[in-house]
């Protein structure tokens, strides 16, 4: 599930499955990882990331952080027709609650009803959507790496390119 080409992660995961469909990676915290951990990363008290579906052949997901979430770990859903949730992170028990409304922070993984379903699917687009995660990457308080496997590499290339003009 974790794509072999990315950086070694600093600590070790636990990968569920929950027999519905969807898997968890959970990160294990102990001492020798803790050093790792930083309360300035704005993703730090996240505890494991939910994949709602498999994600080995997904080529990409989209990422929003929803600031005005009123649980750590319930589930996050977009289902307004044009959106669907794949995934989303629950988070540790000592998460803080953020702002005057006193909401949690966490990150919502999603794709568009035209977004491509698996590699085996023609891309429909020039170029990758503006913060597009290859899945197999993103891990709790891992951000994720854009997506460089097949046609996708060339995609993020052509955003490299463009935004770099």
């Amino acid at each position: 599930m974790i794509n072999p080409d990315s950086d070694p992660i600093p600590f070790e995961t636990k990968i569920i499955d929950h027999g519905n469909g969807s898997t968890e990676i959970v990160r294990i915290i102990d001492d020798d990882n803790l050093e790792h951990w930083s309360k300035s990363n704005p993703l730090a008290f996240e505890a494991s990331i939910i994949w709602l579906v498999p994600i080995e052949d997904q080529p990409y997901v989209r990422v929003a952080l929803i600031g005005n979430a009123e649980t750590r770990r319930g589930k996050l859903l977009l289902n307004d027709g044009k959106r669907r949730t794949v995934g989303y992170s629950k988070l540790t028990a000592d998460a803080p609650r953020l702002g005057i409304d006193q909401h949690y922070e966490r990150r919502m993984f999603y794709i568009k009803n035209n977004d491509p379903q698996s590699y085996n699917e023609e891309p429909k687009i020039a170029m990758l959507p503006v913060g597009a995660l290859d899945p197999t990457t993103v891990l709790p308080t891992i951000r994720g790496e854009p997506p460089q496997r097949g046609i996708y590499k060339q995609l993020y290339q052509n955003f490299v390119d463009y935004m770099t003009k």
